[in-house]
């Protein structure tokens, strides 16, 4: 038989057969129930993140190091536990209301079992606090040798952080010698991504005729697990003397002036093919399919030359700007530069020339 309403104290008694039971008295026991919940997230200082109060559940997604403050009211409970991988603990009790505090830095799984002296366990509900970690910092480093300054790199960089960065710096030491490193600070804004520029050795004391590597490194501003770096690849530079560098400079000077004569001595060689062109151009001889489009591989050519030229002539007078010795030496390579421009000049012509060409026999074909 199923009583529907429980009445607490009423009494009863059973009877078959003219006979009749004992009375019974019915004592109802209250359900301890949950009735509110509340979580506050108080956020690491260094996230600039304002505490939020999440209400009705105990599921969340928090970064790593966030205070988390349990607020729980009950109707019949005398007891709340949390129940999760660790052991068992118990909220503790003010006026009515149930609190526990946990700094979290890793994903939590929970139940909350309240009780009361009548009913142990009775209501249990399963949570997941999952943990956001905080990441590394990441950076990207191109790097560019200067040909004409051969102690300058040129460096660009990127860096960032999920959350925000701290510093960034330089590290640089003899080669092989790493217990030698120096670091050199380098300016950046402390938001989540920045680009910068570096240009080597600036604000390095180095030692001529010495090898050098170097790093950059970056930090984030976790405050949690005390700031994580990020390393970029490591570079290998030499620092010349001034004798290495006159060598250098002299060699990058005679790459140009034999970049300069290749070059001369193609135009030189492609002269006679043009001569011909602009022959048969004069005396009105048809061009054949072959013959046209010999004439635009020639005048691609040309075209590529010119520019060759035009770069091996700029490496030349930078070179002879930035020279300080060895007067008559630099007489003889500006006579040979004069030359070489004198050549280019007439080159450009014979270029426009046949391009006017080509232009006139596009438009027959069409």
């Amino acid at each position: 038989y199923r009583i529907e309403r429980h009445i607490n104290g009423s009494r009863f008694y059973l009877e078959a057969n003219g006979w009749e039971s004992r009375p019974y008295t019915v004592s109802v026991k209250q359900t301890p129930v949950i009735a509110d919940f509340h979580m506050e997230m108080i956020y690491p200082k260094y996230l600039n993140k304002s505490s939020e109060v999440i209400s009705g559940t105990g599921d969340a997604v928090v970064p790593e190091g966030t205070r988390v403050v349990w607020t729980v009211r009950g109707k019949a409970v005398d007891e709340m536990k949390m129940v999760g991988e660790d052991p068992s603990l118990a909220l503790l009790k003010e006026d009515g209301v149930f609190r526990m505090e946990r700094r979290l830095r890793a994903s939590l799984g929970y139940k909350v079992v309240s009780s009361n002296e009548d009913v142990r366990g009775q209501e249990t509900t399963t949570y997941q606090l999952d943990v956001l970690k905080d990441q590394h910092p990441t950076i990207n480093i191109e790097s560019l040798r200067d040909s004409l300054l051969p102690n300058t790199m040129y460096f660009k960089g990127k860096v960032g952080d999920d959350y925000g960065l701290r510093s960034l710096r330089l590290m640089y030491y003899p080669s092989g010698n790493p217990e030698q490193t120096k670091r050199l600070v380098l300016d950046i804004e402390r938001g989540t991504y920045e680009e910068f520029f570096y240009t080597f050795p600036s604000g390095l004391d180095l030692k001529p005729n010495q090898m050098y590597d170097l790093f950059f490194e970056v930090k984030d501003n976790d405050a949690v697990n005390g700031g994580k770096t990020t390393k970029s690849k490591v570079f290998n530079t030499q620092i010349l003397g001034v004798n290495e560098l006159n060598n250098k400079e002299l060699e990058i000077k005679e790459k140009s002036i034999e970049g300069l004569e290749n070059t001369v001595d193609l135009f030189k060689e492609q002269k006679e093919r043009l001569q011909n062109l602009r022959q048969d151009q004069r005396s009105g001889k048809q061009m054949g399919f072959e013959g046209k489009e010999e004439l635009q591989q020639f005048l691609q050519k040309q075209l590529q030359q010119e520019d060759l030229m035009e770069k091996f002539t700029k490496n030349l007078k930078e070179g002879i700007e930035g020279s300080q010795d060895n007067k008559e030496f630099e007489r003889m390579l500006k006579e040979r530069l004069e030359r070489q421009e004198k050549q280019a000049r007439e080159n450009a012509k014979a270029l426009e020339e046949l391009q006017k060409i080509a232009d006139k026999i596009e438009k027959e074909q069409l």
